[in-house]
């Protein structure tokens, strides 16, 4: 798939005008990853956004020193990982390895996108609203399973 033609269809995207998303097309790197090729490290301080464009990436964590690490998703094309990468460089809370070959993803750094949007606020506006966005839905709907379904 068009690098440009994926980023329209990312959710972190949305809003963005055409020239905005391919300033954006323009920092993202491809690589290609391999069945078993891991991306990124839980706990390793993370500096990037992963896009998947085309292939398969499982997102995994550790529960503790005698258990197995447990799956929580896996992403396809047009999902991403490392979205708070983007705000800070902080510990990674998941480990992300491609589960299918090939698997490409695109490659944004936090520097690059930092400088990007010194250039070009509103993209870092728009970009950061939908990634607030985002987080108030999770926050809210793992709130909601919590207290059984019931809204307070």
């Amino acid at each position: 798939m068009e690098t440009l033609k994926l980023l329209h269809e990312v959710e972190l995207f949305k809003d963005l005008q055409e020239e905005e998303l391919s300033l954006i097309a323009a920092i993202c790197k491809e690589k290609e990853l391999q069945e078993g090729d891991v991306f990124t490290e839980e706990g390793e301080l993370g500096d990037t956004l992963c896009i998947v464009k085309d292939g398969l990436i499982e997102v995994e964590i550790s529960q503790g020193p005698d258990l197995p690490p447990r799956v929580l998703v896996h992403l396809g094309t047009g999902q991403l990982v490392g979205e708070m990468s983007l705000v800070d460089r902080g510990v990674r809370s998941a480990t992300v390895r491609a589960i299918q070959s090939p698997t490409t993803i695109l490659v944004i750094q936090h520097n690059t996108f930092h400088k990007l949007c010194e250039k070009n606020h509103r993209i870092g506006y728009i970009v950061m609203r939908n990634m607030a966005a985002d987080l108030s839905f999770k926050i809210r709907h793992r709130s909601l399973r919590e207290k059984g379904g019931k809204e307070s």
